[in-house]
Order: structure tokens, then sequence, then C-alpha cells
């Protein structure tokens, strides 16, 4: 595997080993007890296998586990760096108006922009607009007027990746 990856983004690793039924492998803060792990992949599939770093940046290890013990029978470390992000939308947009947003990012697997209420929760979501369809796109406004911010998330865990501050006013 490399050395160091971006947070969220698909990592291929070259592996060799027993290959029992149900092995599995991960890739894991470096922290994380040895029975932890979120998205795993089969060696069952072959190499190199494809595997998801973690969306939070920071040491890591990419781990083969025996699919009959759940036992780390391999460990490799591995940085996660954070993903450099930029959004670029005008100040104030109208309520439920469509806002231009030209962004650039990961465009990992089912990414999005949303633009939700200013202190909303890290869960939160407005319209959504994936950014599989390029720069710039379209996201609608909420419907109140108000501090607003734009929203990179993450699609594989909803994880807020960049946020901007816009003002949106009454129509």
């Amino acid at each position: 595997a490399p050395s160091e990856v971006i947070a969220a983004s698909e990592v291929s690793v070259d592996w060799t080993g027993p290959n029992h039924n149900n092995d599995f492998m991960a890739i894991v803060p470096k922290t994380a007890p040895d029975g932890s792990w979120k998205k795993t992949a089969y060696t069952r599939v072959g190499s190199p296998l494809k595997l998801v770093a973690p969306s939070e940046p920071g040491p890591c290890e990419v781990r083969y586990y025996s699919g009959t013990e759940n036992k780390v029978l391999a460990r490799r470390d591995i940085s996660v760096k954070a993903a450099v992000i930029t959004l670029a939308a005008p100040a104030s947009a109208p309520a439920a108006s469509s806002v231009s947003i030209e962004w650039t990012g990961p465009n990992h697997t089912n990414d999005y922009l949303t633009i939700v209420p200013q202190g909303a929760q890290d869960g939160a979501t407005g319209k959504l607009t994936y950014t599989r369809q390029g720069t710039p796109i379209k996201v609608v406004a909420p419907p109140a007027a108000g501090p607003a911010e734009i929203r990179y998330i993450n699609g594989g865990d909803n994880r807020v990746l960049a946020r901007r501050a816009i003002t949106v006013t009454a129509p």
C-alpha cells in the first residue's frame, strides 16, 4: 500500500497471505483496538484489494484479519491526509434559489454539496447535489432567509469536509 493517502479515498493494496474463508482487510486508525473496523474488503477478491481510507486524517494501519477469529495477522502503517477542498460561491443568494458553486476536492463516490442554515448539526442536509456532476454545480439554498453554510460532505460517512459561509436573503 502507499505510505500516504487522502482521507476517504479508495486505496489499492497488494497482499499475500493465507486467504482463508472470510479473511478480510481494513484501514483503521492506528489507536483502534484490534477488533474494530468500519469498512472492509474480503481477501477472496484477490490482490490487489481495494480498501477505503478513513475519512478522519491521522496515523492509520492497513490490517489483515483472520476471518475465523477476527485476529490481526499483519499490519502496515499508512498516513491518512486531509483532502484539500475549495468552495467558491457568491456571498449571498435568495432563499430557495439555485446557487452556482465552483469547487475542488476529492470527488469520492457519493460526495455532495449542500446549503444548510448556520448552526445546523453536522448530519443535517438541505437539498444536495453530488460532486460527480462536475464544477460548477447548482445547489438549492434553504427556503428561509438568514446566515447559512455551504458544506462539502463525504458521501461515505456524511462527514463535513469543508464549509463556507453564505447569507440567504429574502426573495
